[in-house]
């Protein structure tokens, strides 16, 4: 699994995290949380650092900066590059996969489903 897979999974996620599940789908959940977790965790730092290195600070009013950044218009395609770099990485986590069926109760957009394919099986 990749790490974009999680980035790209956590709305639908968390959507599902709200849902009202069988207690061994919850703990499955659960399970997994705890496990990805420490991975979004790190990839918000590299994140948050590459943005501050090819960025600069927001100014409010008074010119002061306000500990928001953004990326350099010119540094865009090199933030892109180094980002997707770290998205593409892989990633050694052991996940139980959940039933289709199981979560035959829940409402869940096409859009959701594609991103937790990476979790979902019809087998």
């Amino acid at each position: 699994m990749k790490l974009k897979n999680l980035t790209e999974s956590q709305e639908a996620l968390q959507k599902l995290l709200k849902c009202s599940l069988p207690i061994s789908i919850a703990w499955d959940l659960k399970v997994l949380i705890k496990k990805i977790e420490p991975e979004l965790v790190v990839f918000n730092e590299v994140r948050t650092n590459l943005i501050k290195e090819l960025g600069e600070e927001d100014k409010n009013k008074e010119g002061k900066g306000t500990g928001n950044y953004r990326v350099k218009q010119e540094n865009l395609t090199e933030y892109f590059k180094k980002i997707n770099e770290v998205l593409e990485k892989e990633l050694n986590i052991e996940i139980s996969k959940i039933n289709i069926s199981s979560l035959k109760d829940i409402n869940m957009t096409v859009e959701d489903l594609i991103t937790l394919e990476w979790i979902i099986t019809n087998e």
